[in-house]
């Protein structure tokens, strides 16, 4: 599947943080951050699916919770740890957010405060470990004139406080080495510079200069320092790092990296992702295919082979992967959904019928997917199905907040057949922009 690249939605019910950020879905790299952070999901008493990971293609190196059980890691933070013992490290502290309800507990704090900022900002000054980008949000929120209260800023500081403390016990329970926090410490304390100087009680966070402190102490004295997490875990790291690498930097520095002279299996996938990006399509079939030598079982594998194909005009062999690789992966959103676009650019009268399936499929899935909605108002627009159109272009402005839902409804409401499922959705989405 091709790492999809938009702008992302948010329900009515979510904070608009994120309002029109770049964000990546790629089952791969979802399933992987799942794999990294399950044990300590299960240890927090998480079911699996409880917590959404995303990425967001941003350079600046960051973490954050959103949303209520989301978290999202910028590509920027991804690109620049070193090893998956950082990047858990990350996660323990961002699930401790979540497992602490600081989210909704900031949202009181700021109700309780005069002229804070918003509460959009107010979220993005809670990015989680990594404190140097939130100050600096804080900073302009300060001089827009919605100065917070030094309450709230010393509430964010204790509850940044508490998730370093819950995360490292984690890691204790776990008998996770806390080397990997030790070293995201060293990092942000590097990278903070000046900002690391400012006096504690006027920052939204703990100087990294004290979090580094605790943080070599529980190392020191963990009987688990030099336990290391599964090689598995490690190796998948470096692929996902090296393809996002390859699908988000230029070329030069791609080759810089990942030689034509390096074989190894990361560097394929790395010039593979970036001979995509740059519409090399067949140079990137070549290494894909290189790689599916090795590893002919490989569901990625194929389903990127499957997106270059497809790329190419080469509807058919690229529909005929993907069926294979749905027979054993059917509750993955975004596997159906790139199938269903497949379908629909292949556009053979039996190849839309599926694409229908597959779409609504996706739907069930996953109903707050706006991919997934632009892609069926391409196929309903195919079959001239205009009342369903409609209703699928309403759903992708519902998803964004945008009023233009209501008119949309109403108007897919008189194309459609009274009292069927589509008539009744669209009478959901009146209601819900009407009570707006």
């Amino acid at each position: 599947m091709r790492i999809r690249i938009y702008i992302f939605t948010i329900f009515l019910f979510i904070l608009p943080v994120f309002a029109n950020a770049g964000i990546v879905r790629d089952v791969e790299t979802e399933r992987a951050f799942k794999l990294f952070n399950k044990d300590i999901e299960k240890y927090m008493g998480y079911k699996d699916g409880d917590i959404e990971y995303r990425v967001i293609i941003d350079d600046e190196f960051n973490a954050k919770v959103q949303g209520g059980k989301n978290i999202f890691y910028n590509s920027g933070f991804i690109l620049k740890i070193k090893n998956v013992s950082q990047f858990i490290a990350v996660s323990a502290h961002e699930l401790s957010h979540i497992k602490n309800g600081d989210l909704n507990k900031l949202m009181i704090e700021q109700k309780k405060a005069d002229n804070t900022f918003s509460h959009g900002i107010g979220l993005a000054v809670l990015g989680g470990l990594l404190s140097n980008s939130s100050d600096a949000v804080f900073g302009g929120a300060m001089l827009s004139g919605h100065v917070a209260s030094r309450g709230v800023v010393g509430y964010i500081r204790s509850v940044e406080k508490a998730a370093d403390a819950l995360s490292l016990e984690v890691f204790k329970a776990l008998k996770y080495s806390p080397l990997g926090v030790v070293e995201v410490q060293e990092l942000m304390l590097e990278r903070e510079g000046f900002v690391s100087k400012k006096s504690e009680y006027s920052r939204t966070h703990p100087s990294s200069e004290n979090r580094l402190k605790v943080s070599k102490l529980a190392l020191e004295k963990s009987p688990y320092k030099n336990n290391k997490f599964p090689k598995k875990w490690r190796d998948t790291f470096l692929r996902i790092q090296a393809k996002l690498f390859g699908y988000t930097k230029e070329r030069k520095e791609v080759y810089n990296k990942y030689p034509l002279t390096d074989k190894s299996d990361t560097a394929r996938y790395a010039r593979a992702m970036n001979y995509f990006v740059n519409q090399k399509f067949k140079q990137a079939i070549f290494e894909i295919k290189k790689l599916l030598e090795k590893n002919p079982n490989d569901i990625y594998y194929q389903e990127n082979k499957a997106t270059f194909l497809s790329a190419l005009g080469n509807h058919k062999k690229a529909i005929n992967i993907y069926k294979k690789i749905l027979k054993k992966n059917r509750k993955e959103d975004m596997f159906w959904i790139e199938y269903g676009r497949i379908l629909v650019e292949e556009g053979s009268k039996e190849s839309l019928k599926n694409a229908e399936y597959a779409l609504l499929r996706a739907r069930f899935l996953n109903p707050n997917e706006l991919y997934l909605y632009r892609i069926m108002v391409g196929l309903y627009s195919k079959t001239k199905q205009e009342g369903k159109r409609l209703l699928a272009f309403s759903e992708a402005m519902l998803l964004q907040g945008n009023k233009k839902a209501l008119d949309l409804a109403n108007q897919a409401q008189q194309k459609l057949k009274k009292n069927s499922p589509e008539y009744i959705r669209a009478g959901d989405i009146i209601a819900i922009m009407s009570n707006n």
